[in-house]
């Protein structure tokens, strides 16, 4: 099942005023939250607002505060979200993958985003790569 599409369709549905929520959709998948609950932690304990992103420090400092630890990663060949797909392609475990104004998921090898290599790839420059793990 494609999490990133089902949530999708759910912010579609139910929240037709957001855009430029990635950063709902990477807490959701990668604690499993609905699209709403994570919405509203980000909006409590982020400061988010309608059709802004947020920080990484705030998101990463919501996830420790709900029980998950946020490690940097060395993924060697990583320089564009593709590349790091298809190097964390058979990996277990949940992945942000950072560019300047994006935050992508991957969980367990599966990009959970709409720039996921198979429908339209993202060539912008990684900044960064966190591991995601529960606490």
């Amino acid at each position: 099942m494609n999490k990133y599409i089902e949530l999708r369709r759910v912010a579609s549905k139910y929240y037709p005023t957001e855009t430029n929520y990635c950063s709902v959709i990477a807490l959701a998948v990668a604690t499993g939250w609905t699209f709403g609950k994570a919405r509203s932690v980000l909006y409590r304990g982020a400061d988010r607002l309608t059709a802004k992103g947020t920080s990484v420090l705030r998101l990463h400092a919501v996830l420790k505060e709900h029980g998950y630890r946020t490690g940097f990663a060395t993924v060697p060949k990583a320089k564009t979200p593709i590349s790091a797909q298809k190097a964390l392609e058979n990996t277990t475990g949940t992945y942000f993958l950072y560019t300047k104004d994006h935050v992508a998921c991957v969980q367990d090898g599966v990009c959970q985003d709409w720039s996921n290599n198979a429908h339209r790839r993202n060539h912008d420059h990684i900044e960064s790569i966190y591991k995601i793990e529960k606490v």
